[in-house]
């Protein structure tokens, strides 16, 4: 006996995409807001700090 799963979900036909959002939140404003294609690495979270918060 087959039964279908009513909640199945149709497939995309385009490749799925991550994007990493960064950003220092301040109690007024978001500060270095930072989008990234993928998954962020050490490298550029340092490249980020470096550039966005030392100042």
């Amino acid at each position: 006996m087959h039964i279908s799963n009513p909640c199945r979900v149709a497939r995309r036909p385009w490749p799925s995409k991550t994007l990493t959002f960064l950003a220092r939140l301040r109690h007024d404003r978001i500060v270095a807001p930072f989008v990234l294609e993928g998954l962020i690495n050490g490298t550029a979270f340092i490249a980020w700090v470096g550039q966005c918060l030392d100042h």
